[in-house]
């Protein structure tokens, strides 16, 4: 089948695929562990994808993509803030572990320390 020889083919593919990839989305963000770097990051950029797709996609179809665009945009951009926490709090422990002066560790620890990482109602 030649989706882009008929028009109603295509814009039923693509809102279907949109609501699919909303779906496996949110199930990605109800089963993640905010904890592991890894999993925040892919959903984080999971996130993007559907983002772009409705943005770029919302001209060929029937239905508003733009809810998709802005909720994917809202995930992608707290869980880019839950990705800088990762990656903040390692590169302070990463530093302090450097470091030979007491009080500089302690205050790279401290900083640390104050990242946020209570995530639960990402």
């Amino acid at each position: 089948m030649d989706l882009f020889s008929n028009k109603k083919d295509w814009r039923t593919y693509t809102a279907k695929r949109m609501q699919k990839s909303e779906a496996n989305l949110t199930k990605a963000i109800e089963t993640a562990d905010l904890s592991d770097y890894q999993i925040v990051h892919s959903i984080r950029k999971q996130a993007k994808k559907l983002k772009y797709a409705a943005h770029y996609f919302n001209p060929t179809v029937k239905k508003n993509l733009r809810k998709f665009e802005l909720q994917a945009g809202e995930i992608q951009s707290k869980f880019g803030e839950i990705t800088d926490n990762h990656v903040n709090y390692q590169l302070l422990t990463d530093y302090a572990d450097r470091v030979s002066e007491p009080d500089l560790q302690s205050l790279l620890l401290a900083i640390r320390d104050d990242i946020p990482f209570d995530h639960t109602s990402a």
